[in-house]
């Protein structure tokens, strides 16, 4: 298992769906300077699942995302 820790200020409940939708951007107009697709959570999806595992997200809206 791999585990990522962030220390961003986290994602909403219900944005966490969304997380690994293609061309899909949380909060766009809070972060007018970070540009992206929003394809790399889609792909690195994909990738993941292509080996056979799977990606999970655990977040609290203040801060420390989990990815594994």
């Amino acid at each position: 298992m791999i585990s990522v820790q962030d220390t961003g200020r986290g994602i909403k409940a219900e944005n966490i769906t969304k997380l690994f939708e293609k061309f899909e951007r949380l909060d766009v107009d809070r972060n007018t300077t970070t540009e992206g697709t929003g394809l790399g959570l889609a792909i690195t999806k994909l990738l993941v699942e292509m080996m056979g595992g799977t990606i999970n997200v655990q977040s609290r809206l203040v801060r420390d995302q989990y990815l594994w």
